[in-house]
């Protein structure tokens, strides 16, 4: 998620984001690059980067996320992994305080690719969560 409009500038994230380069998320996530490049018929990894740079790092009004997360009507689930270094439990916090009707979970463990480093746990949590809300329907 970006940071614009929902966090504040003294996130720590906000730093490891502006670094944020190609070679890094090759060591950080070489197989989700790998499945990028096959699945796209034209893979310009490059300019993926660069773009998800500039939509997390964009701070002005019209911004992702700003302020339309608070008009999420919708039940939502947030998750992070326990040591994830792009999204802190503070971030976290602040959106799931934004949100409406938002449930957490902080997988014990992970860092910041939870759902593949502890697919059973994901799996059970999103399956409580999607249990729960059928209640509320």
């Amino acid at each position: 998620m970006g940071h614009s409009g929902v966090w504040s500038q003294g996130i720590p994230s906000i730093e490891v984001l502006k670094g944020l380069t190609v070679e890094f998320w090759l060591e950080k996530f070489a197989d989700d690059v790998a499945n990028y490049q096959l699945s796209n018929p034209q893979p310009h990894f490059h300019k993926l980067v660069d773009t998800v740079k500039a939509v997390w790092l964009d701070t002005s009004e019209s911004g992702y996320p700003n302020s339309a997360v608070e008009q999420i009507q919708c039940p939502t689930l947030i998750m992070r992994g326990d040591h994830d270094f792009l999204f802190s439990l503070d971030e976290a916090a602040t959106l799931q305080n934004k949100l409406k009707d938002a449930d957490f979970a902080n997988i014990p463990f992970t860092e910041h690719a939870s759902h593949q480093e502890s697919p059973e746990v994901v799996g059970k949590i999103l399956q409580q969560f999607m249990l729960k809300r059928r209640c509320d329907l």
